[in-house]
């Protein structure tokens, strides 16, 4: 699977009303355009958004960690201001539970060679 180079993740978080309550999702695209995987992981229903996004996030950092020899470099997409932000030290990460999981995140992405985590427009995230 791993050709070292850069692989793409896109992440996603998700809550709505009714019976498909929370859940997170992340895609996995290798360095030649192939989607190689892509999941949708359900999520207590008291998570909120913001920590909805930090799991997909997280949950594809972790697949991608499983790899092995690991990919050398990531290119991440996410259509949370607030995530990517607080991922690149833009803003300020104040509640317990978002500085739990953005410090889980900075550990995955420092597994790898070289990382960039980006926003993208809601439209644009390639994974839903």
């Amino acid at each position: 699977m791993n050709d070292r180079g850069t692989y793409t993740v896109y992440f996603d978080g998700n809550k709505v009303p009714g019976p498909t309550g929370t859940s997170c999702s992340f895609l996995i695209i290798n360095p030649t355009g192939q989607r190689l995987h892509e999941t949708t992981i359900p999520l207590p229903p008291q998570t909120t958004v913001p920590e909805a996004e930090y799991h997909g996030l997280i949950a594809g950092l972790e697949y991608l960690s499983a790899v092995q020899p690991p990919p050398d470099a990531l290119t991440v997409f996410g259509d949370s201001q607030l995530v990517i932000n607080q991922i690149n030290g833009v803003y300020e990460t104040r509640k317990t539970e978002l500085r739990v999981l953005r410090g889980r995140a900075r550990n995955l992405l420092e597994r790898f060679r070289s990382w960039t985590v980006s926003w993208v427009p809601r439209d644009r995230n390639l994974v839903k």
